[in-house]
């Protein structure tokens, strides 16, 4: 309003400066023109003194309609469209160059600073929006992947239950086997030692042995049956190795999109920082647009927030899956033994049974048979063990298994809590900079539509 008073003082002396007119230009005149009458001169001098002010008052009219009217269009513009409005993107720009240009100035200085903000926060906004359109894929591929890593884990264990119920079965079997080797080998030691010509008890010994494992045949069959358990289990495994692989590679794309995401929200924190300190020089025509960007500032802050809690939850999605690599591969290793192993206790049994069963054939082989009958037993017998640790070692992997399992739902149930909130905030980042470039057209419309020089 320093203009305004401005023009108001201007008003006041060019009525002055008429009436002064006026009053000197009637005596000048007199150097000039003869009057012999003085009323016909004091007519003359009203005369004169009215065409002071009517000069006056024209000249007023002139400069008000030449230097007010710029002003009181761009006062009444920014009352009606912004002030009354709250829209303060709708800014005029200005520029005037007398002393009437102060007021203009400042608003062309507010409205320059305005459009390299708004230019920056489109550019900004643009790639905010690709950016969060790549996360929403990214993150809706992993989720689905960590679904199926979840599924495979459920399987896995659910299969783990059913198999350990099952080994433990074979688990009792083999301890009795290796009960019996145990007792079969040190029967053979004690008959070498003090029967050497003991036939008939010889022959008895390997009359129980041959009838031992005739009836364990069918246990065989039922463990090999178990075994066959343990090839699908190994299925599972590699499976599941293949589910464990493919969500660490969606972890490491995520991570890299989360970083994105951070550095997007620390350079718009900033830029939201600067336009507070621009509405804060802008006084009361720039309040709204401090408003915005303290709403931008904090859904920044947000976004942040929400980032660092997705790198949190991949850090730690991360270990749980390479600690389920080396279960899982551990458990692979294991069961390959096992299956290995099986085929060697089933030519112990069969190279026991038939030299067992050839024994009373060929009375002049029989310390022969009975040496290899010995080492056959031995190894059966150190075999057993072996096999006993490998099952024991299973037994092991499957609860770790199942633990990991139990973690893995956990983990998942805290990866989509905070996959949600991420997905929110982002989806807030996208409305927000939607609505953005909804005014940035109007905006330089406006700029260009009220520029006045």
């Amino acid at each position: 309003m320093k203009q305004i008073g401005r023009l108001q003082q201007y008003f006041r002396w060019s009525i002055r400066f008429g009436l002064a007119m006026g009053v000197i230009f009637p005596w000048f005149s007199l150097l000039f023109i003869e009057i012999a009458n003085p009323w016909a001169f004091v007519g003359y001098l009203v005369a004169c003194l009215a065409a002071g002010f009517l000069v006056g008052l024209v000249s007023y009219l002139l400069g008000k309609r030449m230097l007010l009217a710029p002003v009181t269009t761009v006062v009444n513009y920014v009352n009606t469209h912004i002030v009354e409005q709250q829209d303060y993107r709708q800014i005029v720009t200005v520029d005037s160059p007398d002393e009437l240009g102060e007021l203009a100035t400042t608003i062309n200085r507010l409205v320059e600073r305005t459009r390299f903000i708004l230019t920056d926060l489109q550019q900004m906004s643009e790639h905010n929006t690709t950016v969060a359109t790549e996360s929403h894929r990214r993150f809706r591929d992993t989720y689905s992947t960590s679904l199926d890593f979840s599924t495979s884990a459920s399987k896995l264990a659910h299969d783990s239950v059913a198999l350990e119920g099952q080994l433990d079965q074979a688990l009792g079997f083999l301890r009795d086997l290796k009960k019996f080797s145990d007792s079969v080998y040190h029967d053979l030691e004690k008959e070498l030692l003090t029967a050497q010509g003991a036939k008939t008890g010889l022959e008895q010994l390997f009359h129980t042995i041959t009838g031992y494992f005739h009836t364990s045949q069918e246990r065989l069959t039922d463990l090999e049956k178990y075994f066959g358990e343990v090839e699908n289990f190994q299925g599972q495994i590699k499976k599941s190795a293949t589910e464990i692989a493919r969500a660490n590679e969606s972890n490491l794309a995520i991570a890299k999109n989360v970083l994105t995401i951070q550095r997007i929200a620390a350079r718009t924190n900033i830029l939201a920082i600067n336009s507070s300190i621009e509405a804060a020089h802008a006084g009361e025509y720039g309040k709204g647009f401090a408003v915005v960007a303290d709403e931008i500032r904090q859904l920044a802050e947000a976004t942040n927030d929400a980032a660092a809690a997705i790198t949190r939850m991949l850090g730690e999605i991360s270990k749980d899956v390479e600690v389920a690599q080396k279960a899982v591969s551990q458990a692979d290793t294991v069961a390959t033994g096992m299956l290995t192993g099986l085929e060697g206790f089933k030519e112990y049994f069969q190279d026991v049974a038939s030299q067992s069963a050839g024994f009373s054939k060929e009375e002049s082989q029989q310390n022969n048979l009975w040496q290899s009958l010995q080492t056959s037993l031995s190894d059966a017998q150190k075999g057993s063990t072996d096999f006993l640790q490998k099952f024991l070692l299973l037994d092991e992997i499957l609860a770790q298994i199942q633990h990991l399992s139990a973690v893995s739902r956990l983990s998942l149930e805290d990866w989509e809590k905070s996959f949600k909130q991420l997905s929110s905030q982002l989806q807030e980042t996208k409305d927000l900079t939607e609505q953005q470039e909804l005014g940035f057209d109007a905006v330089r419309h406006l700029l260009e539509q009220f520029k006045t020089k």
